[in-house]
């Protein structure tokens, strides 16, 4: 074995998913054909048909926001929403599930200023202002 071949044999190390193996360099750079290798040896995986099971506490309220938004519009706080979540083994702060509530919100799209319709018609009438006065 040549130095070349040791020093490369020592750089690669495999990774082993299923039947699957895909070589990673050790090194912090990767050339497109290596990530193009293994994007392809990713998109080949086989789906699998088991379900996840269990979730961490981001997932279950994302899960639970609309029932735990329910019961908000029926009067409860998120104190108490807390509190009887504890109760029932799920331990959250009120604070928690606020910021877990809001990131289980579905995202709004941003509407671009120059694009509104509001910009539209303000440079639409800026516009037939200038036109006016020529």
């Amino acid at each position: 074995m040549t130095t070349t071949d040791m020093v490369a044999s020592n750089i690669w190390r495999r990774l082993y998913v299923g039947n699957y193996t895909v070589g990673l360099s050790m090194s912090k750079r990767f050339s497109a054909e290596q990530v193009r290798s293994i994007e392809q040896k990713l998109k080949a995986l086989p789906k699998t048909n088991v379900a996840r099971s269990e979730m961490n506490k981001v997932e279950a309220i994302k899960m639970l926001s609309a029932a735990v938004r329910a019961a908000q519009k029926n009067g409860h706080t998120l104190d108490e929403l807390a509190k009887q979540l504890g109760e029932w083994g799920f331990e959250i702060s009120p604070a928690t599930l606020k910021n877990y509530l809001l990131r289980a919100r579905p995202s709004l799209k941003k509407v671009s200023v120059s694009t509104s319709p509001i910009s539209e018609a303000m440079n639409d009438l800026g516009n037939a202002s200038t036109a006016e006065v020529r």
